[in-house]
């Protein structure tokens, strides 16, 4: 997860369990959900419309930058519209891989770009402070999991949603 996303994040305060956690996300262990608000620009998705979205992303020569490359997939994404409104559309994310930008990228791919996104599809401005009045509207709301050291299932909500309004 990048700075600019909202919610949840997973980590492990013990060094000696700290490696089975990584591996769950390795191994495509950790079932994630993310909310998204993209811009429709008049291309309004349907409620309860779903894709599957699967493409290769590459590194750029900016170093943080990805893009879609015309190669096998290496980044999978599941995805479906929740509500829309006349110029936004809130979406649920399922990220199957865990690649950088995945989603950013995925919802541009759909041309729904993420509300206030500073990278794609146009790098903004690095010297210039991040805008809190403007967050990305990406939200890591829940993870899930079998836990590697308990064998428990685990289901963690980051308590809070996006909204249209």
């Amino acid at each position: 997860m990048d700075r600019a996303t909202a919610g949840l994040v997973l980590f492990s305060v013990d060094p000696e369990s700290r490696q089975h956690y990584h591996r769950l996300y390795e191994a495509h262990q950790v079932n994630k959900a993310y909310q998204a608000i993209a811009i429709t620009k008049g291309m309004l998705p349907m409620k309860s419309q779903k894709w599957k979205v699967s493409n290769r992303l590459e590194r750029t020569d900016t170093r943080f930058l990805m893009h879609i490359a015309e190669r096998p997939a290496n980044s999978h994404s599941l995805i479906r519209c929740l509500q829309c409104s006349a110029d936004k559309a809130l979406f649920e994310l399922k990220p199957i891989t865990g690649k950088t930008h995945q989603l950013r990228l995925h919802m541009q791919s759909l041309g729904w770009p993420i509300l206030h996104d500073s990278y794609y599809p146009q790098l903004q401005a690095s010297k210039q402070p991040d805008d809190f009045s403007k967050p990305l509207q990406l939200l890591a709301q829940q993870l899930q999991f079998i836990d590697p050291v308990t064998q428990q299932s685990r289901s963690f909500s980051s308590g809070t949603e996006l909204s249209l309004t």
